[in-house]
C-alpha cells in the first residue's frame, strides 16, 4: 500500500508522529523505551529530505531522528505546553478528590458500591470541591503542612 502526502500534509504528520513518540516514550528510561514507536519515528522521518524537509531529520546509522529545530518547534512546544497544563489540573483534581472519597467511605462502603454511576456521584462533589478551589485559586492556597497537604 502506498500513501500520499502533501508537502503540508507531511509537516502535520512529522509533528504528529513526533508528539505521539513523545507522549510513549518521553517518560521511559533508555532501556525502558517502546521500541516498535521509535522505530515507527525512524521510518517517517527518514522521508523528510523527499518532503524537502532535511532541517527537521537527521540520519546516523540509518536511524532517523527529529533535529533540534523540530524539538523546537513552536506549534509542537504549544502542543506539549497546553497538554502538559491540563494534564496537571485533571490529575490533581481526580487525585485529591478520589483520595477524599476514600478517606471519607473507606474500602468496606466503597466496596458494595458496586453501580459505577452511584460510585460516581459520591465521589464527584470531592472532586468538584477541589476543581472549584482551583478555577478559584490556582495552588495560591494549597500548602503542605505537618506533613498533610491542606487547602487554606
Amino acid at each position: 500500500m502506498k500513501i500520499n502526502f502533501t508537502n503540508k500534509q507531511f509537516a502535520k504528520l512529522i509533528r504528529l508522529v513526533y508528539l505521539g513518540n513523545w507522549m510513549v516514550n518521553a517518560i521511559r528510561d533508555p532501556g525502558e523505551v517502546e521500541k516498535d514507536y521509535d522505530d515507527l519515528e525512524s521510518h517517517v522521518f527518514s522521508h523528510c529530505k523527499d518532503f524537502g524537509m532535511p532541517e527537521f531529520a537527521e540520519e546516523e546509522t540509518g536511524i532517523a531522528y527529529p533535529t533540534r529545530k523540530l524539538e523546537e518547534d513552536k506549534e509542537i512546544l504549544r502542543f506539549m505546553d497546553e497538554y502538559n497544563e491540563d494534564n496537571f489540573w485533571e490529575e490533581l483534581i481526580y487525585r485529591l478528590g478520589n483520595r477524599d472519597f476514600h478517606r471519607h467511605y473507606g474500602p468496606a462502603k466503597i466496596k458494595v458500591m458496586t453501580n459505577w454511576i452511584d460510585r460516581a456521584g459520591k465521589r464527584d462533589p470531592f472532586v468538584e470541591k477541589y476543581e472549584d478551589e482551583f478555577d478559584k485559586n490556582g495552588l495560591d492556597r494549597l500548602e503542605i503542612s505537618n506533613n498533610k497537604i491542606n487547602l487554606l
